[in-house]
Parts: structure tokens; sequence; C-alpha cells
């Protein structure tokens, strides 16, 4: 079963000239930015999932992520639906707050009157 998922992982090419084995080798902590006084223990070094941003010859990009994947082959639904769900708040989050602030930049922009005109229109 673990070598069917790493031979499926080998399909999907990370960076040039590379593939997911490759990051799988050597030391734990070097593998994954983690913190070397983490101790993490598992069965499976990709357990803990893997991602890369990775460009096409015409420009474009994409990002690829392996799912955390404890060894409970039930839990990993719901790991992988708080994943998408999480990513797509923060991308709602994200939108919602840049339209937020080019509409108070847009309230901020007030036409000047001139002051000759104000006091015209008073009288």
């Amino acid at each position: 079963m673990e070598q069917v998922k790493v031979e499926k992982m080998e399909k999907i090419k990370v960076e040039q000239g590379q593939v997911v084995r490759h990051s799988f080798k050597g030391k734990f902590q070097d593998n994954f930015a983690c913190p070397s006084d983490l101790e993490i223990s598992g069965d499976v070094k990709y357990h803990l999932g893997y991602s890369s941003d990775r460009t096409f010859a015409n420009g474009r990009k994409i990002h690829l992520s392996l799912c955390p994947n404890p060894s409970y082959l039930k839990a990993v639904n719901p790991v992988l639906a708080t994943n998408i769900f999480t990513t797509k708040t923060l991308q709602f989050t994200d939108k919602q707050q840049r339209s937020t602030q080019q509409h108070q930049q847009q309230q901020i922009r007030v036409p000047r009157v001139p002051v000759r005109q104000f006091k015209a229109t008073q009288q």
C-alpha cells in the first residue's frame, strides 16, 4: 500500500529534475520545515505532507500539495476537508479585506470645491 502511494507521488514532478521521493531522503528535520527540537514520530515520513510551487514552460504556476496523511485512512477525508475549507476561507477573507480597503480609498476621494464657489452657494 505504501509503495503504491510513493509510485503515485513520483508521477508528479515537483521541481525540475527532482521527484517527491528525493525530498524524503536524509534526516527528517532537513526535509521538512520544522524546528530541530521538535520530536516527531511516525512510521512513514510523508505522513506529514509536502507542498511545492511549479512553474511550467508557458509561465503558468501551480501549487502542488500532498495533504498530511495520518496512518488511519478514515482520518484522511476530514484532514483534507479542513485543509480545503481553511484555504477557501483565507482566500475569501483576503479578497474581502482588499475589497473593503478599495472601497474605503474610494470614499476618501472627495471632490474639492473651490472656496469662492462654496461661499456663493451659501448666500
